[in-house]
């Protein structure tokens, strides 16, 4: 069960800071979805395309999840785990 999170504006990118060794062909397949990468220090900061919708998935557990639907059908889930100041991105990598 899913539900809409407000505010989600279709016509602007979703912008999530996560913290993860994103290896080169990693930041292929986010990059071939159409998002970008900004490297900072101690994180990530992955912007998603203008379209890209953020559902929060139900039923509620210790940390919250949120589906995120990118424009060209590719989904992430986001699990922000109480307590951190970043994101866990669960994706399906693609086959090469």
């Amino acid at each position: 069960m899913e539900e809409e999170v407000a505010p989600t504006c279709k016509d602007q990118p979703i912008v999530i800071r996560a913290q993860f060794d994103m290896e080169r062909p990693i930041r292929q397949i986010f990059m071939r979805h159409g998002c970008q990468i900004q490297a900072d220090t101690d994180y990530l900061e992955i912007t998603f395309p203008a379209g890209t919708s953020r559902r929060k998935q139900l039923p509620k557990t210790l940390d919250d999840r949120f589906i995120l639907s990118l424009p060209d059908g590719w989904i992430v889930v986001q699990v922000c785990v109480k307590g951190l100041e970043y994101s866990i991105l669960l994706y399906q990598r693609e086959s090469s």
